[in-house]
């Protein structure tokens, strides 16, 4: 059965006059080891299946995220992949049911590169495809640009390159002005980060589904915005 948020928020009123102490008495009801998340697989191998997790398994990896993936009260995300999507639950929801950083939401997939210059979220994260098409953007721009423009930018990427990569379980925040002064030459979206870490992910490799390459994932380190990879 379909039906609209209306028409859900009338039902559940209704009830809660019924029974004003359901919802309380309801949750307290509630276990670590119960259900509360149906994640289904893309069934490109297959039928798709429903992944069973837990409140704990949540919980679980919502402290593992910000163990790699410092979160403050403070940062802010743009979300802008499907909500049915682990990778985006992941960020948007379970690891800021804990922590509490702001969500941004795209207008529409059309306006992800304006949105991420609008709102200059101070995480980023993306599956690889998205990291790849930032870099490649960059690349373009770079190849049209001016001799002082491509100095610059080639002088404060072999500085970078000179700085140690991230390493978990605390991930150093970034230095927002070399990011802008590497990244500036090209008016990428990635130079609207302001503060920002970055990270990625795939599912393990096989010849039909490969990661991210390691030359887009890590091009974005040298700009001071940390970046991290993980393969599932």
């Amino acid at each position: 059965m379909v039906m609209s948020f209306d028409d859900s928020l009338a039902l559940g009123g209704e009830l809660d006059k019924k029974e004003p102490h359901l919802f309380e008495k309801r949750w307290k009801q509630v276990k670590a080891d119960d259900l509360a998340r149906l994640i289904y697989t893309s069934g490109t191998t297959g039928p798709p299946k429903g992944a069973m997790l837990t409140h704990t398994n949540i919980t679980w990896m919502a402290k593992a995220m910000a163990e790699g993936n410092p979160i403050e009260a403070q940062d802010e995300f743009l979300s802008f992949l499907p909500l049915c999507h682990i990778f985006e639950q992941l960020f948007t929801i379970f690891m800021n049911n804990k922590y509490g950083a702001m969500v941004n939401f795209i207008e529409s997939t059309d306006t992800v590169t304006d949105n991420m210059r609008e709102i200059s979220p101070t995480a980023a994260y993306g599956v690889p495809r998205v990291w790849e098409k930032y870099y490649s953007g960059i690349m373009i721009m770079m190849s049209d640009a001016t001799w002082l423009k491509k100095l610059i930018f080639q002088t404060s990427l072999k500085l970078g390159k000179k700085s140690p990569p991230p390493t978990a379980p605390a991930i150093n925040r970034s230095r927002p002005g070399f990011a802008w002064l590497m990244l500036w030459p090209t008016s990428a979206p990635s130079a609207s980060l302001r503060n920002a870490w970055a990270s990625t992910g795939s599912a393990w490799p096989s010849p039909a589904r490969l990661p991210s390459p390691p030359t887009s994932s890590a091009s974005f380190r040298p700009s001071g915005s940390p970046s991290a990879r993980g393969t599932a």
